[in-house]
């Protein structure tokens, strides 16, 4: 049996699509001795990257819209002279 990865040469023509999960860049190429395809996927780095960064967008616009409601309140309790 040959390896998964055979030896490509340059007339191979190499695909590429967008892969949803994991998140990133996939490609396909047939083999050097043709045998089937070689599919080579994304790693999963890009994937934990974006789901960390998209968390804490997520908390950090909870906060701030938190944030904004509490201080509209207790500037509207200010105004009305109710005591904090």
């Amino acid at each position: 049996m040959s390896a998964p990865f055979a030896v490509t040469s340059e007339a191979v023509r190499v695909q590429g699509s967008f892969s949803w999960w994991p998140l990133g860049r996939a490609c396909n190429w047939q083999r050097a001795d043709g045998q089937g395809f070689v599919m080579a996927g994304p790693g999963w780095a890009t994937t934990i990257t974006f789901l960390v960064c998209a968390a804490v967008a997520s908390v950090g616009g909870v906060l701030i819209a938190t944030g904004n409601a509490r201080s509209r309140s207790l500037a509207a309790a200010g105004r009305q002279g109710i005591p904090a």
